[in-house]
């Protein structure tokens, strides 16, 4: 199922379509206009559904999350908000021999932006003192490149900024796309030391014919970390270690390290079928021993077990015809009936609007489905359509670079 939101024309369409084709042929006029223009109205709202589930699918990536989780996706990555700073540099007060300065004496500049001093001190004798300062407004408004004169309230001390180092680092606070930017390229170019992990991802960048890999520990009793990589049917060559092994040597920090291919086992099944007609059973035992082959592909890593159990849930799954969206119907079609308010009346008309119910049972169901959907998305190891996305903010794609 497709993460794409179906348009309201396309809901309508099927909705009406399906009064049509459940309502029986007796049915009168007036009964169907009125089924007719609920389902309409009813359609509407599970279109605003399915744009509530489009924002929900937005805020999984910080490339299109608002705000709130925004912040969330930045916080664990150690990114929040950069507050406002305020402007800094060096005066040098101009006075009596002997007059102390304080700390948090207030001068100000001739458009009226106020600094004050951090550190306190004595004018010597040849009637100087400089002094660190800070512009009491924080933004870009504090900074200045030099030579700017300052004036205190006291008519006796003057301050004129050195041009050497005038005033700087002052900055407005982040904005939420600045912050996004920098999420971005945290997820872009975040560099990989040889962290738990990392052997993996620098084993599926190295060749593209590595599909998958995983880290083991401790693979000799020696330290050394072994690195085991697949691709279907088994075409890891070892040309292809070789290259992996080479990729991760020169990316490593220390220790020993180890590319292995996995060793395959047959695994033998006894089926006993019955083959409807129409299909021969040699045709039907190819289906499965693909499909099995494919989702063994999938759930398969170093030390899995496949129990009894698995091998039978998959079987039910792959020789099952029912439509999922079928199946989830008729409890839908109970829901809504529960809906309607009791009394005589309501009971008739329950049975009159069994076609409505379950016309808009389908497009709840699918609705279901949507969700699940995007719960698989949301998960890297489930992710279809979002793979791209989540190679990208695990840093799988090759890139390296500094994070700042």
């Amino acid at each position: 199922m497709s993460l794409s939101r179906p348009t309201l024309t396309e809901i309508e369409a099927r909705v009406a379509g399906n009064i049509r084709r459940n309502a029986p042929a007796e049915t009168p006029g007036p009964v169907m206009q009125r089924m007719q223009a609920l389902g309409k109205s009813l359609s509407a709202a599970v279109y605003e559904m399915y744009g509530y589930a489009d924002y929900t699918t937005d805020q999984v990536f910080p490339d299109t999350a608002d705000e709130e989780y925004l912040l969330r996706a930045g916080q664990w990555r150690g990114y929040s908000l950069r507050p406002a700073s305020y402007a800094t540099g060096r005066v040098r007060f101009e006075g009596t021999a002997g007059t102390h300065i304080p700390s948090g004496l207030e001068i100000q500049n001739m458009s009226g932006i106020p600094y004050m001093t951090t550190e306190s001190g004595v004018i010597d004798a040849a009637g100087f003192l400089p002094v660190n300062c800070q512009c009491k407004v924080s933004g870009t408004v504090g900074n200045y490149s030099g030579g700017m004169y300052l004036s205190s309230l006291n008519s006796d001390i003057t301050a004129l900024t050195t041009a050497e180092t005038g005033f700087t680092g002052g900055a407005e606070q982040e904005t939420i796309e600045d912050l996004r930017a920098r999420i971005l390229r945290f997820s872009n170019t975040e560099r990989r030391y040889g962290r738990v992990n990392d052997y993996s991802a620098w084993a599926l960048e190295s060749s593209s014919s590595v599909a998958k890999a995983w880290e083991r520990p401790n693979i000799d009793n020696t330290g050394t970390l072994g690195v085991y990589i697949y691709a279907p049917d088994n075409v890891i060559t070892q040309d292809i270690v070789n290259t992996v092994q080479a990729y991760i040597d020169a990316r490593k920090i220390y220790g020993a390290v180890k590319v292995l291919k996995p060793q395959e086992r047959p695994i033998r099944l006894s089926l006993s079928l019955t083959v409807k007609t129409g299909y021969t059973e040699e045709t039907i035992r190819g289906l499965i021993k693909a499909n099995l082959k494919n989702k063994f592909d999938e759930l398969m890593s170093p030390g899995y077990k496949l129990l009894k159990a698995d091998i039978n849930t998959l079987l039910r799954q792959l020789t099952s015809t029912e439509d999922p969206i079928v199946s989830l119907m008729p409890g839908y079609t109970q829901a809504l009936k529960l809906l309607l308010p009791q009394g005589e009346y309501w009971e008739k008309a329950a049975d009159d609007l069994t076609p409505l119910f379950d016309a808009l049972s389908a497009e709840l169901a699918r609705f279901e489905l949507f969700l699940k959907k995007i719960i698989d998305e949301a998960d890297p190891t489930t992710a279809q359509e979002f793979l791209t996305k989540w190679e990208r903010e695990l840093s799988l794609t090759g890139n390296a670079g500094k994070n700042d």
